[in-house]
């Protein structure tokens, strides 16, 4: 092998370690489907509402560095949401869904600690009337 192609031939190598490197250093577990079952905890309109299962989404979640974001599919709305991680939770979020004319101001789930596959999470609407709808949810990978 000549010098030449003796140098591409290390270069190369050493973009592939080098690559392989950086991968490892920087998983992404949340990138990927995943499921998310709301159940409605509470509406200020009603105070005597008791905990009601909801809506169930999938949700096709982009990891990039500590910021994640999904688009969410149903037989109803679509949505999409945001967040930033840190350590095994996503906080500072916000969510969408196809029919609402605003963001939800709250969006948030934590991993289970002994699991990337599960956790849970809640979510909030505060309307310009005053009223204002919480929202639990677990997150599963399908």
């Amino acid at each position: 092998m000549n010098r030449i192609a003796h140098r591409i031939a290390l270069s190369v190598a050493g973009i592939l370690v080098f690559t392989a490197a950086i991968q490892a250093q920087s998983p992404r577990p949340y990138a990927g489907e995943w499921k998310l079952a709301f159940t409605q905890q509470s509406n200020s309109g009603e105070p005597n509402m008791k905990p009601t299962p909801w809506m169930t989404f999938s949700a096709t979640v982009v990891q990039l560095d500590s910021t994640l974001g999904g688009a969410m599919r149903s037989d109803g709305p679509s949505g999409q949401f945001g967040c930033r991680l840190r350590a095994r939770a996503c906080g500072a979020g916000r969510m969408r869904l196809s029919w609402d004319e605003q963001d939800w101001q709250v969006f948030e789930f934590t991993l289970d600690p002994a699991s990337t596959t599960k956790g849970a999470g809640r979510a909030e609407i505060r309307f310009p009337d005053g009223t204002v709808h919480k929202y639990s949810f677990v997150l599963t990978r399908p």
